[in-house]
């Protein structure tokens, strides 16, 4: 390597050789500052693509969600036909009911069924004193109630609510029905009977609307004429939550805390049980 000897280089010398190193410090700032105008270029172009493929991500999904709700809705609408049922106003809440009828039963009698619905009865539609005209024909009916503070809960028996007498005017029947059961929908519970040989899980009298257990405190007691008078629970009693009795804790829990209750919509669904 050879020494570079600085004394033979003149002023004049120099001053280009500074010159020069401003020159291309110049030239390499300006090359930076482009160099950072294309890269925000760049990044804007990036978030511009990014933002307009967000956009249309959502548009599909909503586009989609709209198709699967309408298709939903007419499964649903097929399933009820000819009504169409407001408090059942998903597939996920069907199969969640449709299960609990599966368990209960399986746990009870040990056999394997598949549920199917129908819907018989609509509260707003029918009427509340024809109830027993629309349901009495057939046995096995899951009750889906709605009250006036959006609390779901109801009840199935494999059973109906037609009484043995001859109009029930004076009484009405209890029935033994092991696979019935309560439910609240909110807390997604189900409350099977205490005694399965017991004769007091069903009351049924045309005079009454339905009614799980006792006529006089009952697990749950709709009157007849149900939209324009309270209904009551005295729950837990004949029913509760799998042993648990009835204690301060577990006491109207069917009908969140509430002994007496406004009826705002009333289902019943005829329930058919496939091997």
């Amino acid at each position: 390597m050879s020494k570079i000897n600085f004394d033979n280089i003149n002023y004049e010398q120099f001053e280009i050789s500074v010159n020069t190193e401003k020159n291309l410090s110049k030239k390499e700032k300006l090359k930076r500052i482009f160099q950072n105008k294309k890269n925000k270029i760049n990044l804007i172009i990036l978030t511009l693509i990014f933002f307009i493929c967000f956009i249309i991500i959502l548009i599909i999904y909503i586009k989609k969600s709209v198709e699967y709700y309408n298709l939903e809705r007419k499964v649903m609408d097929y399933i009820f036909f000819p009504y169409h049922s407001d408090l059942i106003s998903s597939l996920s809440i069907l199969k969640k009911l449709k299960n609990y009828i599966k368990q209960t039963i399986h746990e009870k009698t040990g056999k394997e069924y598949k549920p199917t619905f129908k819907m018989y009865f609509k509260a707003t539609i029918d009427g509340e004193q024809n109830f027993h005209n629309k349901t009495d024909k057939w046995e096995g009916y899951l009750i889906l109630i709605q009250d006036d503070n959006n609390n779901l809960f109801g009840g199935y028996t494999s059973k109906n609510f037609k009484g043995n007498c001859v109009l029930d005017i004076d009484y009405g029947t209890q029935k033994n029905d092991k696979v019935s059961f309560l439910f609240n929908l909110n807390k997604d519970e189900v409350y099977p009977v205490v005694e399965p040989n017991s004769d007091k899980h069903i009351y049924a009298d045309i005079e009454e609307g339905p009614v799980f257990g006792e006529l006089i405190n009952s697990d749950l007691n709709i009157k007849h004429n149900f939209l324009k008078e309270r209904s009551y629970s005295e729950f837990p009693r004949n029913f509760d939550l799998k042993g648990k009795n009835n204690n301060e804790v577990n006491k109207l829990r069917l009908t969140n805390g509430q002994k007496y209750f406004w009826i705002k919509e009333l289902e019943a669904f005829r329930v058919i049980l496939l091997n």
